[in-house]
């Protein structure tokens, strides 16, 4: 019954070896797989080997086979590594270094076959009943030994670096390195009983069929804890690519772990880890922070590559399942750029400053002369229009009162020019201001359309005015409101021929009220109309035909605007414009 269970047990452990091969060979990209391929497979032979030693009966067949199987005997330990180093690094190929892994198990596998002729791994070959087997018995040799000791030192190698790398408190990873662990460990342990003969069964190698309850472990790896699919070497990868330093150590300071940007930032290499940090002079800036409270503002300067780099420092304390610190996560964050943009932000901001300072200078520079421009020239200019009337009530001249006219009209609008200016002045400067209240729009438009009627038969042309009987009262200044109205219907005048007409109007808009004048004179072009609101422009025609210095429909727009209205202009080329603009009307709360 025994030797039956032993014969089926190699069977299925064969059976298991193919599938771990199989299921590896199709994730053959993912790195370790190969060498997972090449433990299956040494394992396989292993079994194979034995398992037809089994089923012999001279010394000389069971010594063969024998050979066979420690062919896989000596492999397993070193596919076992490299797939340790591969899926924990992500490396795919077998580097110089590994393969020198592979000089003591070959010289032990041609020892091994050559055995007869020197006994330097075992002697006294000679076959023994032990309860339904026949088994070849021997005796160790040191050379065996060594070797032996060799593959136990890289199982145990294997061991660590998964135990290392996948112990690091995520559940997928720890099931993956439990469940190889588990598979590595089975075959070991009874290879150990049966090699020192620490139990009682017979004297067979059972290790095989433990390979078949570690293939099992493999498999159950790659269903449940997606070995060979999420391999955890992704997680170090992202460390080290980050582009932020990243230090780890524990509670003596002693260093953990760095990444690749942080060693570059300190000017070391991957000696340094595993030293305490207090030994390591480019560490010290850290160490004082990390001996300081908490603060959120924390910056320190490296010289990187003979160039000044700004980093900032975050630090975080790790914690494991009960809460307990082991020690400090530090992060340093490249910040240089970040600051030369910051400066150089301020210096814009700053020549900005400096630069308004001194328009603002300027505009009041200029400001300042155009009152005292306008002071010097309204002072005589009002004696002399004061001087004009008083001439103009006493004389019965003809001659004489028209030219008295003549100089009471140029001083007039000499006066109006002089006072646009201050206007635009204090436009620009945001100190024109208007006196609001309420006024009837009805009577005011009245009394501009007889004070113009005058001067508009002077240019041999008519005033018409055109007001609903019902017009509300609006919330205006009634000085600067009569000063709009005057400079539309002047400008209208002074753009229409002889004989033509302007009309003023007035009518309701929703809640506003709508004033216009309407002339029949040379019209505006479109694009000429995009500049009619702007200080000192001039059109083509107004500097042949017309005065003035181009301030009036802009002070006027100005003024609109302070009273919250809108001004514009309707007009086609020789077919007249129209000036309109809006007064809201304040309704009683």
């Amino acid at each position: 019954m025994y030797y039956y269970f032993y014969q089926w047990a190699m069977a299925l452990s064969m059976l298991v070896s193919i599938f771990v091969m199989l299921l590896a060979w199709k994730r053959r990209q993912v790195p370790g797989a190969a060498a997972m391929v090449a433990l299956a497979g040494a394992t396989f032979i292993w079994i194979l080997g034995f398992h037809i030693e089994t089923n012999t009966r001279t010394l000389e067949q069971q010594l063969f086979f024998n050979s066979i199987g420690y062919i896989g005997v000596w492999s397993v330990p070193v596919a076992w590594l490299i797939f340790a180093v591969h899926y924990t690094t992500g490396i795919r190929r077998v580097t110089w270094r590994l393969s020198l892994l592979i000089i003591i198990p070959l010289i032990s596998i041609v020892l091994v076959w050559s055995n007869n002729w020197h006994h330097l791994m075992w002697s006294g070959e000679h076959l023994v009943t032990s309860g339904p087997f026949i088994v070849t018995a021997r005796t160790y040799e040191t050379l065996f030994w060594i070797a032996y000791a060799y593959a136990y030192i890289l199982i145990f190698a294997g061991a660590v670096i998964l135990m290392r790398r996948l112990f690091v408190g995520v559940p997928l990873y720890m099931g993956q390195a439990i469940s190889l662990i588990v598979a590595i460990g089975l075959p070991v342990i009874w290879n150990v009983i049966f090699i020192f003969n620490l139990g009682s069964l017979p004297g067979k190698d059972f290790t095989p069929v433990m390979l078949s309850i570690s293939g099992a472990v493999v498999i159950l790896g790659v269903m449940r804890f997606k070995l060979l699919a999420a391999v955890p070497f992704a997680r170090k990868l992202i460390i080290e690519r980050l582009s932020e330093g990243v230090l780890a150590l524990d509670m003596h300071h002693r260093l953990l772990e760095a990444n690749a940007a942080a060693l570059r930032i300190f000017g070391v290499n991957q000696n340094i880890i595993g030293k305490r940090a207090d030994d390591l002079s480019p560490l010290s800036p850290v160490l004082t922070l990390l001996s300081q409270p908490p603060s959120d503002d924390v910056e320190l300067t490296f010289n990187l590559s003979g160039e000044k780099r700004s980093y900032e420092l975050d630090t975080a304390p790790m914690l494991d399942n009960n809460n307990r610190q082991l020690g400090w996560l530090v992060i340093l964050h490249d910040i240089t750029e970040r600051k030369l943009v910051q400066q150089n932000l301020q210096d814009l901001y700053e020549r900005e400053k400096a630069l308004r300072q001194d328009l603002e200078d300027e505009i009041k520079k200029r400001t300042d002369f155009t009152r005292a421009i306008v002071h010097e020239l309204m002072t005589p200019l009002t004696a002399i229009i004061a001087s004009s009337e008083l001439l103009l009530d006493k004389s019965a001249d003809g001659i004489l009162t028209e030219l008295i006219n003549n100089v009471q009209w140029s001083s007039l609008v000499l006066k109006n020019r002089i006072s646009d200016l201050l206007d635009l002045s204090k436009g620009e400067m945001g100190m024109l201001h208007i006196r609001p209240d309420m006024i009837n729009l009805a009577d005011l438009l009245d009394q501009i359309n007889k004070n113009m009627t005058p001067v508009i038969a002077k240019r041999k042309q008519t005033l018409r005015i055109e007001v609903p009987d019902l017009l509300p009262e609006v919330y205006a200044d009634e000085d600067r409101l009569s000063q709009i109205i005057f400079n539309l219907i002047d400008n209208a005048s002074k753009y229409s021929g002889d004989g033509e007409s302007i009309t003023l109007k007035a009518s309701i808009n929703n809640d506003a009220v709508v004033v216009s004048v309407q002339d029949t004179g040379f019209g505006i072009s479109e694009e000429d109309q995009k500049l009619l609101f702007s200080p000192y422009a001039r059109l083509a025609d107004d500097k042949r035909r017309v005065g003035g210095i181009g301030l009036g429909l802009a002070i006027s727009k100005m003024l609109i605007q302070l009273h919250g209205g809108q001004i514009w202009v309707e007009s086609d080329k020789s077919k007249g414009s129209t000036f309109s603009f809006t007064l809201p009307i304040k309704h009683d709360s």
